[in-house]
């Protein structure tokens, strides 16, 4: 049997088409963020109780105005690394993550917006 259609690995990974293709063949299918294991292990119920008891102290001990309220985002890239690898689980599946070493140098991303929509230009941590 004579293969007709190409391969999609180019330089020993897969395209982004195969991918495209592979989750459209497989609805139920969702691939995994990557998290590093510091934070997959401080991610529990008492430490997300303790912080938002922490938050609602602060709020009503200074009385925060709307716009002093900002909410900041991140985006890390990792400085480096090849791209491709993928992790693969049923869709609504529940805190399933990738562990990532430690050791990687990262670009981070980040952006901020209050609640009156002011927002501060992206700016990137080297």
């Amino acid at each position: 049997m004579t293969k007709t259609r190409p391969t999609p690995f180019r330089n020993g990974l897969l395209g982004d088409s195969w991918w495209y293709w592979f989750k459209h063949r497989h609805p139920k299918l969702n691939h995994v963020e990557g998290l590093d294991i510091s934070r997959a292990q401080g991610l529990t119920i008492s430490s997300c109780n303790l912080f938002y008891q922490n938050l609602t102290s602060l709020y009503t001990q200074h009385q925060y105005r709307l716009h002093h309220i900002w909410n900041c985002d991140e985006i890390g890239i990792k400085v480096g690394r090849q791209s491709g690898a993928r992790i693969i689980t049923k869709k609504r599946s529940h805190q399933v993550y990738n562990n990532i070493p430690k050791s990687r140098k990262w670009l981070t991303i980040n952006c901020a917006m209050n609640v009156t929509r002011k927002s501060i230009p992206w700016f990137y941590i080297f």
